[in-house]
């Protein structure tokens, strides 16, 4: 469906909307009057999600990605935000390698897929789209951390943002990768989280910011580490 660029369109894709952040961004869009496809795995024991359309999926499992990719060619959205994103469970130099496979497939071999399935949906002169990548301030430059996999997969997450807009130059796909730091847990008390941490209202507002800026302007990237971050 081709639109025109003083049409906005105002519906989201999230991936990886059913816990911490992905969640927290589901509710706040949904509060907000904005449609909402929402693409999880983690919906055992869970009977209710915020309004939106819930696509249960899990992005590793080829079948099931196969419908996500589907979506993503075939819908229209004015906003794409990717979140899903997991770290090793242990040091790095005892991670088996089907977990490092896993990690690696999950933070930046799928949303590599899911570019490529945005590139062949948007044309010229349709609607501008914003394709948000959630990164990491794990995936900066000389970062502390010593999760080797998650930030090596979070690097390329980066890498990924600055060549998909070369890809891109033809298209209005705007590509920003948004690399947070600590963020709170909203199915959590904040009491019970130690240190200060990004309110999801936080990432939210500046989401919105950026998808709300004229086809002219680009955001290449967003590094928004907590006011208590020691590591960068």
């Amino acid at each position: 469906m081709t639109g025109t660029v003083d049409e906005p369109d105002r519906s989201v894709l999230l991936l990886g909307a059913t816990r911490g952040l992905g969640l927290g961004l589901w509710n706040c869009f949904s509060r907000d009057g904005y449609p909402v496809v929402a693409v999880g795995r983690n919906t055992a024991g869970r009977t209710r999600f915020p309004p939106g359309t819930m696509v249960a999926a899990n992005l590793i499992d080829s079948v099931e990605f196969a419908e996500v990719q589907r979506i993503v060619r075939e819908q229209s959205f004015g906003c794409v935000v990717y979140i899903a994103g997991i770290w090793e469970s242990q040091p790095f130099l005892n991670v088996p390698g089907d977990e490092i496979d896993h990690i690696v497939q999950t933070n930046l071999v799928v949303p590599l897929h899911i570019s490529q399935a945005l590139l062949a949906r948007i044309q010229p002169g349709d609607r501008p789209v914003h394709f948000i990548l959630i990164g990491s301030t794990c995936g900066l430059d000389n970062e502390g951390t010593s999760m080797c996999t998650y930030a090596a997969s979070k690097f390329g997450l980066r890498g990924l943002a600055q060549s998909l807009r070369q890809c891109a130059r033809t298209r209005p796909l705007h590509v920003t990768c948004l690399s947070p730091g600590s963020i709170q847990d909203p199915e959590v008390a904040v009491e019970s989280q130690g240190a200060r941490r990004i309110p999801v209202e936080d990432i939210y507002q500046i989401i919105r910011v950026i998808s709300s800026l004229s086809e002219a302007t680009l955001i290449k990237e967003v590094v928004v580490p907590a006011m208590d971050d020691t590591d960068i």
